[in-house]
């Protein structure tokens, strides 16, 4: 008997299956990799494991106990831990306090042993507080300890729970944080001559996933097998909906570019701030009509906060900005969104509680007064996004990491926006996903949206984009063509692996 197993489970979303009968075992101490294309049905897979979801059938068992009675919070205490594919962190609690709500369910004392400092409640309190220590030490983030975690990376997701078999979701995403970061420690590289060193080599995600990988089939079987028609479907390239073509495959409306024309947005001398901190310094910034503009920097740079402020999210503390002549920093963000500007934000923002169609009626919410006006545009969007038509009764939360993140985009081109600012498209995605992405916001730009977008692959922002913004510690270092930039190795070098080097001695 295993450690860990995972019996014929089958999971089902209406008609849809996106589980099949899979079976996977893990033996104490083993590391397996999950592996397989966006919407192959690995994250779902978690979920049914973490109780968020119920499978249709299946059984799931820890050192031969079947947990799937059990609620997630049960099955926490059990010692069945996971992380999330994006950062799910309390923002506005501090650090500290992220990573000791990960270990509530360890604890016996209640709210009345805590109130009352009875003894138990005190033990489980510093036995608490030891765990969230020791976990700080490990990640090296005593320095952010009482600052709120929105921003921090991944504190929480690191939980100190104390999990067995923890499940992480798609790693290579803390991965690139911890670069960004400057965080790589020393005992965590692989030895020379160790078996881990081949999990760092590059030779696919199998090696790189651990001792074991478990390759995934599109429509959600453990077996092996390449990428597949849901994955080619998830990638949805830019259509318009006709007749049936050859081989399944739809025809990308190669609409022309118009030209670039004058400034439509104009950020003057912005400072920003969270609370008492202060995180953008006097920044200027500016797109034109037709434009692509990627805003780059490391992760903390201030990138997403300029988003906000020009969204209404954050109130500018100096300066102004102003858009098609007339100044709105200051307005609410519906009246921002009614005159033309729209934010697609990082991290999965659907509402996941919803279904599709609901997702897609709120994103034309300055059209809910006509309804002839919202079905017309709601028609206009399908005919880019085809695949979401026969699914708008599905909840935004059962779609994979490329689903979701096309559901944001339909979402935010359904108020026929004129400037669309997108932060971190290519998230979690697998890199065919991430092109298709592209071509639907290369797209919307040809018809008359300008763009801005936050990527955090360098290379593939300055390919896509026109004029390229580099942000470091909330001040503009770079403004100018993409090219240009490109050729700063010193700047590039300087901002994305300091500290990398330095945690390596």
């Amino acid at each position: 008997m295993a450690f860990f197993e995972v019996h014929d489970m089958t999971i089902s979303f209406g008609g849809l299956v996106a589980n099949a009968d899979v079976n996977i075992e893990a033996d104490e101490g083993q590391i397996v990799g999950l592996i397989g294309p966006n919407g192959a049905g690995k994250s779902t897979l978690f979920n049914a494991i973490s109780g968020l979801i119920q499978p249709a059938s299946g059984r799931v068992l820890l050192e031969g106990e079947e947990i799937l009675p059990l609620l997630p919070y049960e099955r926490v205490a059990r010692g069945i831990g996971r992380t999330f594919q994006n950062v799910r962190l309390f923002p506005t609690l501090p650090v500290y306090d992220n990573l000791l709500i990960a270990y509530h369910s360890r604890m016996r004392g209640g709210f009345f042993a805590g109130a009352l400092r009875l003894p138990w409640g005190a033990h489980s309190e510093r036995a608490a507080r030891k765990r969230a220590d020791e976990v700080m030490q490990i990640v090296d983030l005593h320095p952010y300890k009482h600052r709120n975690a929105e921003g921090n990376g991944s504190a929480r997701p690191i939980a100190p729970s104390h999990p067995r078999p923890a499940r992480r979701d798609d790693p290579s995403d803390r991965a690139r944080h911890a670069a960004h970061h400057g965080v790589v420690r020393r005992d965590l590289l692989p030895r020379p001559g160790s078996r881990d060193r081949e999990r760092h080599t590059g030779r696919g995600a199998a090696d790189a996933a651990g001792d074991r990988g478990v390759p995934r089939r599109p429509r959600g079987r453990a077996a092996g097998g390449g990428a597949g028609e849901r994955e080619r479907q998830e990638a949805g390239a830019p259509t318009r909906t006709g007749q049936d073509g050859e081989d399944g495959e739809s025809e990308t409306p190669m609409t022309e570019r118009p030209p670039i024309g004058a400034p439509i947005l104009v950020a003057s001398d912005v400072d920003v701030f969270y609370g008492k901190v202060q995180t953008l310094y006097g920044v200027d910034f500016e797109v034109r009509e037709g434009e692509i503009v990627a805003l780059l920097g490391v992760n903390g740079a201030g990138k997403s906060t300029l988003l906000r402020a020009i969204s209404g999210v954050l109130p500018c503390a100096r300066g102004q900005i102003t858009f098609q002549g007339a100044r709105f920093d200051g307005l609410e963000s519906d009246e921002i969104v009614r005159r033309g500007v729209v934010q697609v934000p990082g991290g999965r923002g659907t509402f996941a509680g919803l279904t599709i169609g609901e997702n897609l009626r709120l994103g034309g919410y300055i059209f809910r007064r006509d309804k002839k006006a919202l079905r017309r545009e709601t028609e206009r969007v399908l005919e880019y996004f085809p695949w979401l038509a026969g699914r708008m009764d599905q909840h935004a939360g059962t779609l994979s990491g490329g689903e979701q993140q096309q559901l944001l985009l339909a979402r935010a081109f359904m108020s026929r926006p004129k400037l669309m600012m997108i932060d971190e498209l290519s998230l979690g995605l697998a890199p065919i996903v991430v092109e298709q992405l592209l071509s639907l916001v290369s797209e919307m730009n040809r018809q008359g949206t300008s763009i801005v977008i936050v990527e955090p692959h360098v290379d593939l922002a300055l390919e896509f984009a026109d004029r390229a913004y580099f942000l470091e510690k909330g001040e503009v270092r770079f403004h100018g063509p993409g090219a240009e930039l490109l050729e700063r190795d010193d700047l590039l070098r300087s901002v994305f692996l300091a500290g990398v080097a330095e945690a390596q001695l």
